[in-house]
């Protein structure tokens, strides 16, 4: 079986596509094909507020590409995501609509909660019984996720990233809010375990 997926970020839009080979309840990938291109979506929406003519021309001629090597290797099934870009775009859903109707390919704009989401089933199989914040920097939002174990406690997404333009002002309360949102997070027990870990450090 192959797969394949889209992410649609602030700064750049990947396409990968993989075989899926499943042995009993083992399951494996083997890249097929692995694209990145930088073509800032964020510079747009952060400072017009909209994707601007010319680069919803240039996105379609991308989704052109990607859909025609989907198409080529014979993809089984695929997932095709936008991030914060887009969900902030005034015109994020008329841009979603013109690529199904003149490429077929559903684009499904994702908030910051299923963003972590999908993280997280890519992180939990790495993590031991401790206690975890994983932080996702991504071009124009921030994904903050408390782990006990492998089990998602809390998560939140802050709207502050490397692309998006901010004061000084605005990013030392972003940052402000993301400290305290942490600190909050944490159970008594596990404040005094960090402590401990920080002496002995």
């Amino acid at each position: 079986m192959k797969l394949a997926s889209i992410d649609i970020g602030t700064n750049a839009i990947r396409l990968q596509i993989v075989n899926v080979y499943e042995e009993g309840k083992l399951v494996s990938f083997k890249k097929l094909e692995f694209l990145r291109f930088p073509l800032r979506l964020g510079k747009d929406v952060f400072t017009k507020k909209k994707i601007t003519p010319k680069t919803i021309e240039r996105f379609t001629k991308l989704m052109h590409a990607f859909k025609l090597l989907i198409d080529l290797y014979e993809v089984d099934n695929y997932y095709a995501v936008a991030t914060s870009a887009m969900r902030e775009a005034e015109n994020g859903n008329d841009v979603r609509r013109k690529i199904k109707i003149e490429l077929g390919l559903d684009i499904s704009i994702i908030q910051g909660k299923k963003e972590a989401s999908i993280l997280q089933k890519a992180i939990t199989p790495n993590l031991m019984n401790d206690y975890y914040i994983h932080i996702d920097v991504g071009g124009g939002s921030t994904e903050l996720n408390l782990y006990d174990g492998k089990r998602l406690k809390k998560s939140q997404s802050f709207k502050i990233g490397s692309v998006r333009k901010m004061s000084i002002k605005q990013r030392k309360e972003i940052m402000a809010d993301m400290k305290k949102w942490s600190q909050k997070s944490f159970t008594k027990k596990q404040k005094i375990l960090l402590e401990l870990e920080q002496v002995e450090i």
